[in-house]
């Protein structure tokens, strides 16, 4: 499974895996699928029918390291709401290694997640809804 998703991330995915993100693993994923279902016995890819919202909950209380849980979630959600997830996490990195870096020494303080969520706006509102 290493060695496929290392061909993948050198290889066809590099330029979607340039943070190994959501959008590195929907390029990645489906390449390695039998890899994948070889090693952790399920099969990662595909839509479900959780919302934004349902899955980013999911995502939240999954460990950093943790990738299967991370998969796992992401490949539950619609595929509406996979886009949703990829767009709001591409913001708020772009927004923590960008125009909110000054104010991000600590990415939970109250300043950077103030920063981001002003940044990243219209990508929250367009899962979260409001």
């Amino acid at each position: 499974m290493n060695a496929c998703q290392q061909t993948q991330i050198t290889g066809p995915c590099a330029s979607a895996c340039a943070y190994l993100d959501l959008k590195c693993g929907l390029c990645m994923d489906p390449k390695c699928a039998a890899e994948i279902t070889a090693c952790f016995g399920a099969a990662l890819g595909g839509t479900g029918s959780q919302t934004c919202p349902a899955a980013h909950a999911c995502l939240a209380a999954c460990k950093p390291a943790d990738t299967f849980c991370v998969k796992n979630c992401f490949y539950a959600a619609t595929a509406a709401a996979q886009g949703q997830l990829v767009a709001l996490e591409a913001c708020n990195r772009t927004a923590l290694l960008g125009g909110c870096k000054g104010q991000c020494a600590d990415p939970k303080s109250s300043g950077c997640l103030g920063c981001i969520n002003t940044a990243c706006s219209t990508e929250s509102k367009a899962c979260f809804g409001g």
